[in-house]
């Protein structure tokens, strides 16, 4: 894997106040999302809106275009017109909850102080995000088939998207000096890993001490995070001058 450009000094520097340059990425790399942009038509977010509640209630697979026109307050040929099919329809919902994370995520790293508790945060926020997302939580539970290959044997979208986003993130740490990993491309791509094993099983970490318990992961991250201390030498001992051997 190529090393990442890294730059700026060890030590660590002020916390920056500044918003990083925001960039939500669309997610057609990782679902082939086409559909029409959500936030820039109402009647879209309306309709997008139902549709969460649809398929929070009954699931993808179970749930109709019919459904979400009927409780969207619209007809059927309208949700057509707008998305296409249910697949698109699908796309865009998604697409949409994972803009809203990832826009609190953004907010979440421009406004917490150090590098080791903006990780810590943003690892809080998307566990926390997943598990009470009533979707997500559903999907998991009852039509596995529909996400899982998205995020496994399908996954190498996903992760790319989560090692890019990782990537960015260290990359402006580094540059601030906050941090200098040997290799920051190596970093970006555990922190996407850990990112998506967290998205696969979120339940396996308590919500009583979820903190804590992701605490001691980003702990154990951070020596990657910052060189090597330089290893001290012993000082080389001194040869002492052979004496000449007395005359018997």
């Amino acid at each position: 894997m190529a090393t990442t450009r890294i730059s700026g000094p060890a030590t660590q520097a002020p916390p920056r106040t500044s918003k990083p340059q925001r960039s939500v990425p669309a997610l057609a790399g990782a679902t082939g999302a086409t559909g029409p942009a959500l936030g820039e038509d109402s009647l879209n977010a309306q309709i997008a809106d139902a549709a969460l509640e649809q398929f929070a209630d009954l699931g993808i697979r179970r749930s109709s275009m019919d459904d979400v026109a009927r409780r969207a307050g619209v007809s059927r040929m309208t949700v057509f017109r707008r998305f296409g099919s249910k697949d698109r329809l699908v796309q865009a919902v998604i697409e949409r909850e994972i803009q809203r994370a990832w826009a609190e995520l953004e907010q979440i790293w421009a406004t917490t102080g150090t590098t080791e508790q903006r990780l810590l945060e943003a690892f809080v926020y998307a566990v926390r995000f997943i598990r009470d997302h009533p979707v997500y939580d559903r999907l998991i539970r009852s039509e596995p088939e529909a996400v899982l290959p998205l995020l496994t044997i399908g996954g190498d979208p996903v992760l790319s998207l989560y090692r890019s986003i990782a990537t960015r993130w260290l990359q402006s740490e580094a540059d601030h000096g906050h941090i200098a990993p040997a290799d920051l491309g190596t970093a970006a791509e555990v922190i996407a890993r850990l990112a998506l094993s967290l998205v696969l099983t979120p339940a396996t970490i308590s919500p009583s001490n979820d903190r804590q318990h992701l605490a001691s992961i980003v702990r154990m991250l951070m020596p990657s995070l910052s060189p090597a201390p330089a290893r001290e030498t012993a000082p080389a001992r001194k040869r002492q001058p052979r004496q000449a051997a007395r005359p018997q």
